[in-house]
């Protein structure tokens, strides 16, 4: 199979929700930080228990990909909040 770009596709490449390696790398952090800040619910994740203690957790790719599209577009990131918020330069205080 041929692919136009050269590099081809997988499956993983296209799921709606991102493990914790993909997530930490699309935001260029480490592991443990994504899963602390989904541990401290500042990243929104879907948490799924397999046995006593292993957590598998799937972050949503779209939120991932808004939080650093509006990032690069120089807009404020509030995790805290689990929502991406503009800063209004002359919003009342």
């Amino acid at each position: 199979m041929a692919v136009a770009t050269g590099q081809a596709t997988t499956a993983a490449d296209d799921s709606q929700l991102l493990n914790i390696d993909q997530a930490a790398e699309l935001l260029q952090v480490s592991r443990m930080t994504v899963i602390r800040l989904v541990d401290e619910g500042q990243l929104p994740a879907i948490v799924m228990r397999r046995g006593k203690v292993q957590k598998i957790r799937r972050i949503p790719r779209a939120y991932i990909q808004a939080l650093i599209a509006d990032a690069t577009a120089g807009r404020h990131v509030e995790l805290n909040a689990t929502t991406i918020t503009q800063r209004q330069e002359n919003a009342p205080a």
